[in-house]
């Protein structure tokens, strides 16, 4: 009996590196699915609403520093004003948006800012045209349009790097158009 248990064990302790890494895997793959939805969607409500709207990148108020958890999209309204057309959605638990440059242009190219509801934010602005554009670029933008989702844990180990498990959505500013590479 003694025997069973220890092989029983071992073999567990053995696979559940490789059964962690897997779920963590599949994360990132909804998370990557869920980002390039949520760019048709903002680039869809911009053409069919007849006004640009913008798809906001979001660390929330107890969000961590340099990563971006949560996405939303708003209208740009003619009076200036801006209008959250939905609320708040979250990535897979564990799964973040890099804001280093490095890693995500996109994202990392811009100026981070507050709005109205207190949450740190950079976005994505998406024409009626189908076009889109950085909404606050610091510097020269950026040569490729690309956003890098990892695990949080592996990025903050060595930031700036490509994590071994990621996924990487490049976006064309002239058609909005999406390409997902997973390594």
């Amino acid at each position: 009996m003694l025997s069973v248990i220890a092989i029983f064990v071992i073999l567990t302790v053995a696979v559940a590196p490789a059964i962690t890494s897997t779920i963590q895997s599949s994360r990132i793959g909804m998370a990557a699915q869920f980002v390039t939805e949520e760019i048709h969607a903002a680039r869809a409500a911009a053409v069919a609403r007849n006004k640009p709207m913008e798809l906001c990148f979001l660390r929330g108020t107890a969000g961590v520093g340099g990563f971006f958890e949560q996405l939303a999209i708003r209208s740009l309204e003619q009076d200036g004003g801006k209008k959250w057309i939905d609320k708040n959605r979250k990535l897979p638990e564990g799964v973040v948006i890099s804001g280093d440059s490095a890693l995500s242009p996109v994202v990392g190219a811009q100026t981070e800012h507050s709005n109205s509801r207190g949450e740190k934010e950079v976005c994505l602005l998406f024409t009626p045209s189908g076009e889109m554009s950085l909404t606050t670029v610091s510097g020269d933008p950026p040569q490729e349009y690309y956003i890098t989702l990892g695990a949080l844990a592996d990025l903050q180990k060595a930031p700036g790097v490509f994590p071994t498990n990621f996924a990487t959505i490049r976006v064309d500013p002239q058609n909005s158009q999406t390409t997902l590479h997973r390594p």
